[in-house]
Formats: C-alpha cells, sequence, structure tokens
C-alpha cells in the first residue's frame, strides 16, 4: 500500500497568522469576571486541600500502571470507570500541591491528565466528579488575573459542572464569549479575528476535550475556510498563495478536532458534510475510512496517520493511538507509537513502560527491543533522573523486563545496547534509587565486560561516597588509565576524573597529593576551554571556578563564575553547583552564596522546592562562616510556608514552626526523608547543638540516597567533624 503521509505531510504544513494585541486589556477582561462572580453570589478561593483519604491512593507505579490500563479499555467497561475513579482520586491528592507551585504549564498537564480520562460525551454530562473542582478553581484565578480565555474557559466549564451554582458559571461562559467578541471588534480582517478566536478554543479543548467544545472548534474552522474561499474568490487570481494553502489545511485541522480523541468516525462525518472538492481531502477520507475498522488494514491507516500528525500535533497523535491500543489490542505498533510521544516529553518512565508492554505484545519483533534500550540509554545520558526512588526502581523493572526478554527470543544477535552499557544503565538508575551495593554490583560488571572509563569513575565516585576509599582509588586509576589526554575531546573527560580523584586525597587529609592533582585538571580544562561555544563553554568556566576555589584562588573563582553566569544563565546545574559546593567549602563565602541565589532567582523559574534548596544551603553557609544570614532567604521561606507540598513543610520547619518528628513523618520515600534529616541537622547547627547535628547528619548517610546533593554535603561535613575531632 502507497502512503499519503509523504505526500501530504509536505503539502499541510500548518502556518501560523500573526496575531495582533486584542482592543480590550486583559485587567477588563479580569473585572468582568470577578464583577460577575460578585453580582452571583461569588466562588470560594481556589482549594488548597485535597480530598479527605476515605480510600487508599495509588502509588506512584500503580498510578502509571493504571493509566496505561485505563486506555487501552473502551469506555463502557466497567473496568475502565473503577480505574478511572482510583486515577482521579490519586490525581486529586496532588492537585493543592500544583496550585501551590502556580506554575500554569504544571497546572494545565495536571487538569489534562483527568480530564483525558473522560470521552467527550461523559465531559458534557451536567455533574461531573468533585475531584475536577479544586483544580479547575485554580485555573480560572490564574486565568482571569492573566485575561487567559482559553483556560478561563476551560475552568469555568468544569466548574458548572461540578458545583451546586451551575448558573454562575454559565454567566460566567457567556461573559468570556461575549468579551472575546467584542475585544476582536476592531481588527480589520475577518481571518484574523477567527483565527485568534481558533486559538482561544483549540486551548480550551486541549485542557477539556468535551464534544460541545469541539463542536464549536469545528464551526470556527469551517467558517476561517469559508472567509479564505471568499477573499480568494475577491481576489480574481492576484493574491499570495497564503489563503489557497488555508484552504487545503482546513480538512486536516478539521479532522484533528476529533482525532486529538480518537474518533475517526466523527472526524469522516464532519469531512463529508464539509463537502470539499479538494482532491487530497477524498483521499484523506479514504484512509479515516479504512481506520474504522479492528482489522490489520485499520491498523496501517491509523498508523499513517498517527506518523502524519506526530510532528505538528502530537496531541493528535496520541488520541489516535490510544484509539489503536483499545481496537487492536495485539498490534505492538501502537503501544510502540505510544512509547515514542511519551519519550518525546520525557517521561521515560511511561515510554519504557509502554516499551515493556509491546515486547509482550510481540515478542519476535527485534527492533522493538532494540528501540526500547536505545532510548533509555539516551535517557540517561541526557541526565533525566527521576528523583522519586520508586519511579527510579521502575525504571529499572521496565528496562530489565525489555533486555531479559530480548536475551531470551534473540540470543544470536547483538542488542542495539551491549550489555555492558546497559549494566551501566542500571547502574546508574539503581544509584539514583538510593540502592548503592545494587549498583556497584552493575557498574562492576560493565566494566567486567568491557572496560570504560565512565564506569570506572561511576564506581570511583559512588565507593567514595559510601566510604570505600582503596575500592574508589583503584577505580580512578583505571579510569584514568582509558583516558590519555590526547585529543580535544579528551581533555574535559580526563579533567572531570582527576576532579573526582582530588576528592578522595582530600577524604584522606592528603592536601599535597590533592592539590597536585587539581592543579593538573585545572590545566586540562585551560586547554580545553578554547573548543567550547556558548553553554558549553559555561559549564567548562563553572569547573574551572569550582577547581580555582579549591585551590584558594578565590578572585580568579570569582572571575570564572561570573563567566558561567553569563554564558549560560539557564543552566540551574550552574547555580545548584556553586551554592551546594559553598557549603561545604574551608572558607565559606555567604556573599557569593547570595549573589549566586539572587542570580539564579532572576534567570530562573525555580519550582518551590528548588528555591527551598537554594534558600536553606544559603542559610547553612551563613551559619559555618559565622555571620548574619542574607534577607532573601527568610523572604524566600516566608513565601513557601504556607503550601502543603514538600517545599512549604521544609520551610515551615526551617521558620520553627514545624518541628522534627512531623517532617521526618510527612516524608514520602527515602530521598525526602534524607533531605528532612540534612535539614534538621542545619537546624541543630543553627543552635548549637552538635551532638544532634553529627546524628543528623549520619541518619542522611543511612537513607543510601548517594545521588542525593544532601548525601554529598553530609558525607563532606561529617569528614570535616571527623578531622577536626582531637
Amino acid at each position: 500500500m502507497v502512503s499519503f503521509v509523504p505526500r501530504l505531510s509536505a503539502a499541510f504544513k500548518i502556518p501560523r497568522l500573526p496575531s495582533r494585541p486584542l482592543g480590550r486589556s486583559a485587567a477588563i477582561f479580569f473585572a468582568l469576571i470577578a464583577g460577575l462572580l460578585s453580582a452571583c453570589g461569588g466562588t470560594q478561593a481556589p482549594r488548597t486541600s485535597a480530598p479527605a483519604p476515605s480510600r487508599e491512593a495509588l502509588s506512584t507505579a500503580e498510578l502509571e500502571s493504571a493509566r496505561r490500563r485505563v486506555f487501552a479499555l473502551e469506555h463502557p467497561d466497567p473496568k475502565r470507570s473503577e480505574l478511572r475513579d482510583a486515577i482521579l482520586y490519586t490525581l486529586a491528592l496532588r492537585t493543592p500541591e500544583l496550585l501551590e507551585s502556580s506554575d500554569p504549564e504544571s497546572i494545565d498537564a495536571h487538569l489534562r491528565m483527568m480530564t483525558e480520562l473522560f470521552s467527550p460525551e461523559e465531559l458534557d454530562e451536567p455533574r461531573l466528579p468533585e475531584e475536577l473542582r479544586p483544580i479547575s478553581e485554580g485555573i480560572l484565578a490564574g486565568a482571569s488575573k492573566r485575561g487567559d480565555e482559553g483556560r478561563a474557559l476551560a475552568a469555568a466549564f468544569l466548574l458548572e459542572r461540578t458545583t451546586e451554582e451551575p448558573d454562575t458559571y454559565r454567566a460566567l461562559i457567556q461573559t468570556i464569549h461575549d468579551w472575546s467578541r467584542e475585544a476582536r471588534e476592531g481588527l480589520s480582517s475577518e481571518l484574523e479575528r477567527l483565527t485568534q478566536l481558533i486559538q482561544v478554543v483549540e486551548e480550551e479543548l486541549g485542557l477539556v476535550p468535551a464534544r460541545s467544545i469541539a463542536d464549536r472548534l469545528a464551526g470556527l474552522i469551517l467558517a476561517r475556510r469559508d472567509a479564505l474561499v471568499r477573499e480568494l474568490s475577491a481576489s480574481h487570481g492576484s493574491f499570495s498563495p497564503f489563503p489557497a494553502r488555508m484552504i487545503g489545511l482546513a480538512p486536516l485541522e478539521l479532522a484533528a478536532v476529533d482525532l486529538r480523541s480518537g474518533d475517526v468516525e466523527k472526524a469522516i462525518d464532519r469531512l463529508v458534510a464539509m463537502n470539499d472538492t479538494i482532491p487530497t481531502t477524498a483521499q484523506f477520507i479514504d484512509v479515516l475510512k479504512r481506520a474504522r475498522g479492528e482489522d490489520a488494514a485499520a491498523g496501517d491507516a491509523l498508523i499513517e496517520l498517527a506518523e502524519f500528525y506526530r510532528s505538528a500535533r502530537p496531541d493528535v497523535s496520541l488520541g489516535i493511538c490510544r484509539r489503536g491500543l483499545r481496537r487492536l489490542s495485539d498490534d505492538a505498533r501502537f503501544p510502540v507509537c505510544l512509547a515514542r510521544i511519551a519519550a518525546d516529553r520525557e517521561n521515560y518512565l511511561e515510554a519504557t513502560a509502554y516499551y515493556a508492554d509491546a515486547i509482550s505484545t510481540n515478542e519476535k519483533e527485534r527492533a522493538i527491543y532494540d528501540e526500547a534500550l536505545s532510548q533509555l540509554s539516551t535517557f540517561i545520558e541526557r541526565g533525566i533522573f527521576e528523583p522519586n526512588p520508586r519511579v527510579a526502581r521502575s525504571l529499572v523493572a521496565h528496562a530489565e523486563r525489555i533486555f531479559e526478554s530480548r536475551r531470551v527470543h534473540f540470543p544470536g544477535t547483538p542488542p542495539s545496547v551491549p550489555e555492558e552499557r546497559f549494566e551501566f544503565l542500571v547502574g546508574t538508575l539503581e544509584m539514583n534509587a538510593g540502592e548503592p551495593e545494587e549498583a556497584l554490583r552493575r557498574f562492576h560488571r560493565s566494566v567486567e565486560l568491557q572496560p570504560s572509563a565512565q564506569a570506572y569513575t561511576q564506581i570511583g565516585n559512588l565507593a567514595l561516597r559510601i566510604g570505600r576509599l582503596d575500592e574508589a582509588a583503584h577505580a580512578f586509576q583505571e579510569a584514568l588509565a582509558l583516558s590519555p589526554a590526547t585529543t580535544m575531546a579528551s581533555l574535559p573527560v580526563r579533567a572531570e576524573i582527576l576532579r573526582a580523584y582530588a576528592e578522595l586525597f582530600s577524604a584522606r587529609g592528603e592536601r599535597e597529593r590533592e592539590r597536585t592533582i587539581l592543579e593538573e585538571a585545572l590545566s586540562l580544562w585551560e586547554r580545553a576551554e578554547p573548543a567550547f561555544l556558548g553553554e558549553r563553554a559555561g559549564l567548562v568556566a563553572l569547573n574551572r571556578g569550582l577547581i580555582l576555589r579549591r585551590l584558594g584562588r578565590h578572585e580568579e573563582a570569582l572571575l570564572a563564575f561570573d563567566r558561567a553566569f553569563t554564558l549560560s544563565p539557564k543552566q540551574q546545574s550552574i547555580y545548584a553547583s556553586i551554592l551546594s559546593s559553598l557549603t561545604t567549602d574551608q572558607r565559606p563565602d555567604t556573599e557569593l552564596a547570595e549573589s549566586t541565589l539572587r542570580r539564579a532567582l532572576q534567570h530562573l523559574s525555580l519550582d518551590p522546592e528548588w528555591k527551598a534548596y537554594f534558600a536553606l544551603w544559603t542559610r547553612l553557609i551563613a551559619l559555618r562562616e559565622g555571620v548574619s544570614e542574607p534577607a532573601i532567604v527568610t523572604h524566600l521561606l516566608e513565601g513557601l510556608s504556607a503550601g502543603k507540598a514538600w517545599a512549604g513543610r521544609l520551610a515551615r520547619f526551617a521558620l520553627g514552626r514545624m518541628d522534627r518528628g512531623d517532617l521526618i513523618d510527612s516524608a514520602e520515600n527515602k530521598g525526602e526523608r534524607a533531605e528532612a534529616h540534612f535539614y534538621i541537622a542545619l537546624d541543630a547547627l543553627a543552635k548549637g547543638q552538635p551532638e544532634s547535628y553529627r546524628s543528623e547528619l549520619e541518619a542522611v548517610i543511612e537513607t543510601d540516597m548517594v545521588a542525593f546533593y544532601e548525601y554529598e554535603m553530609a558525607s563532606a561535613l561529617l569528614r570535616a567533624l571527623r578531622a577536626e575531632a582531637p
């Protein structure tokens, strides 16, 4: 069968019309909403409390599994309803934390995870579950302040169906619609007016894929198509190709309205009713008609459609592949499709799980195994780590399932990721999950199969962190032997090994040897620096600065850090590396810590957790230097203290509004317990309680969360205590 994708993909790149600012301001829009809600009796402030824990919430791994299963079931299936309710309840428990973050993207993604559990028809029902209300109230509050029509409409749509005051929100929806039309009356072009309205409804539908909203969007797309036809007719041949191209795109945009929820039948109905005479539209309808079935031909058509939309409209591709998963459960192409979309979104837990599902469906397709392992390798190389140890363990389980199954079914062919590389990848995941012994076993297995500087360096770093200094020394020596400074590319690799090797001699108290190795590492970074540009040059400057400080060359270090900030202002790791290193520096520098913190706040949109970490690290630096902490520390902690999420709990403890036992009890996993003990140690240091300070640092080490900053800092601080002991 000849695919239509190459032809249509080349022809139909959906252009974006330029949008001019609206004639009426967002402040007026906000005033309309606030006034209407007040006149109608108002609405409660956004709820930040989770539903009462009337039943057991799903764990992270259970939630991931339940979400995959629910999308594999047809809507009338009672098992689907049970799963949906369990997922919705679990997500609702997380709503307060998301609202506290005030991050529109995260809040919107959370709502989408909830609403995608419903069919378009279910979302139009007069009553929807109460769990949707708090997130909708939060979105409405934020959207109204910014004059964000699409998000406000989506929130009001859900609130109409989750409150006892539906008339309030019906009136609000009408007010927003009236404002939308009036605000665009001054636009000279009908095409621009319709395009702006389409963008608003697309955002609304993206959050709430209800049938009535889809119908409204379809109507606007058709209206714009008609306006383009009129413009084309009036031009009498003297026109730019833009209107004609937009007319050709209209069928694809119209089909996408329903395909994003997997409704092939509705997409066909709309296109047939459109009565389009463009030849490609008839071809497109033929593909859609083939996709209606439940046979191999339908599978081919669905995959063709999914690949066509995947680049420009991954949300549409997602809906198509979920339909295939429901209708053709024995076709491995659909979990593979969903795995690719998840990987594109950097959701590697879901991606790896879908690859594992695909392999269960078709154990004889070698390409699935190799693609899955390649994606896992990419995931690790890019450093996209999940801080929750339970999630990291789930990734390990999925990865092993894939690798072992491939070994059984294709014993004579090498995998895309060699076994030594796979062992290294799993070792990295185990380390992140707080399983250092298992991680070491994996790394040693990797070098047994094929020695590599990367694996030996990980052995050295990990052995050093858990106090096995002889094992660390041997590993670093092997890594250096495999990394001679013979090429420009090899210089930073060897420099990083040397920096880690110097830590070993610091732990042993061999200061002269430490200094010699650091000077060699610094010279390698200086030789390598001319080869790096942009953000990578900023990371080189960071490494130079960190070594210069350890060598006592503080003014030069400041210049290097300033260069790092200038070249890589959006690299969070630069700020984290400087602040964490200052917490254990022999000469803590509160002035540098404060300026680093302020630069981070200026250039980054920090998550609440990182604001808390950076503020508390700055507090520790001031404590160790014996100076007053910067006022910005208390300011940040006060701003976080009202939240119920982990950052809020850390802030309340730091401000003396939560006791030690409550903080530890509130930790949801051993990663949070490691952090809790570290910041309790900081509090003990502030109160002049040396024994508690030491015991809490030791409690951090007992968690085995070796990949955490807090573990590394606790190790260094304990070494300093031992060195100071008489």
